[in-house]
């Protein structure tokens, strides 16, 4: 049984996949000094930490590194991504679309291994994906055919077929909904317990919602219980166009922007968060509001990821 999501893409709030490189951050952000980076000349991939990514930018605008970067520009040099001071072309593309892309992709996954962030940017004809790996702080940057953007983002999401059960239509799958304060108190039972057996999960999530006031329908705490037991993954994806952020901003008409954000179930397949509605921002989050649950098809999320574009992305 997964660890639940208490501030992820079940119910809470995200940042962004990676910061524009040439913006600062705070120490902890950027990650540890002079990591090793990597570069796969033949494909084009980096492995990169922030780090990397911050001394990059300042070689590129306005070409100085700060002092407190120089470990890290030794490592790039080491790797042959900077040369007496010139970045490789390749890098310097990676660099220029993720500080001002046209489309910018946020994915977020929430899974045992904790909340990883990854995305793709667009600008004109380029675009970049990066991924992210649990307990690291390096990631993965690829250069990525627009065209190839859905599947790019089905993939990060670990879209698949479920299994045999659900697909082909053996179980009984009603809307959910249920407070969002619910559904942490029956991940945290869980979790205090450790539970391994599916079916002893579901118990014990039944008798956390039949303790809770005001009461919850029994059908809506059986099938949160099913859920919840089969926990594989919850993740969010966020597509921002016409530059802006793909954080939610202050006043959500500042940008165009659009979520999805699905349960990965496992054998009860897949399950699409209507409820809170995005974009959902940190001081939105009431424990008390409603998550409706509305299960779904494989099919029907890839459907919702290319709904996801704007008409005009011109990639599907």
């Amino acid at each position: 049984m997964a660890s639940g999501p208490q501030a992820g893409p079940l119910t809470g709030v995200h940042g962004a996949p990676g910061e524009p490189a040439d913006s600062p951050l705070p120490d902890d952000a950027l990650g540890r000094a002079g990591a090793p980076a990597s570069w796969d000349p033949g494909r084009h991939r980096f492995r990169l930490t922030p780090r990397h990514l911050a001394v990059l930018g300042q070689l590129i605008h306005p070409g100085m590194v700060e002092n407190e970067l120089q470990p890290d520009l030794a490592a790039l040099a080491a790797a042959g991504i900077v040369d007496d001071g010139l970045v490789v072309p390749a890098a310097a593309e990676l660099v220029r679309a993720w500080a001002a892309p046209d489309l910018l992709v946020h994915v977020e996954t929430n899974a045992p291994t904790g909340i990883l962030s990854h995305g793709v940017a667009i600008r004109g004809r380029i675009a970049w994906t990066v991924e992210a790996w649990p307990g690291s702080d390096i990631v993965e940057h690829a250069p990525l055919e627009p065209a190839l953007l859905v599947p790019a983002m089905a993939r990060m999401v670990d879209l698949r077929l479920p299994p045999v059960a659900v697909s082909g239509g053996e179980a009984v799958r009603c809307v959910v909904s249920v407070p969002m304060a619910f559904v942490d108190r029956a991940f945290t039972a869980v979790d205090a317990v450790g539970v391994a057996d599916r079916s002893e999960a579901i118990t014990i999530i039944r008798e956390v919602g039949r303790r809770y006031q005001p009461p919850i329908r029994e059908a809506d705490i059986t099938q949160l219980a099913v859920v919840l037991s089969g926990y594989k993954l919850s993740w969010r994806v966020t597509v921002s166009w016409d530059g802006g952020p793909v954080a939610p901003p202050a006043a959500p008409g500042d940008v165009q922007l659009r979520s999805l954000v699905v349960i990965d179930a496992g054998p009860a397949g897949f399950w699409r968060r209507e409820t809170p509605a995005e974009p959902l921002r940190a001081e939105d989050i009431d424990s008390q509001m409603a998550v409706r649950l509305v299960p779904v098809s494989a099919k029907e999320v890839w459907a919702g990821l290319v709904e996801l574009l704007p008409e005009s992305a011109g990639v599907v």
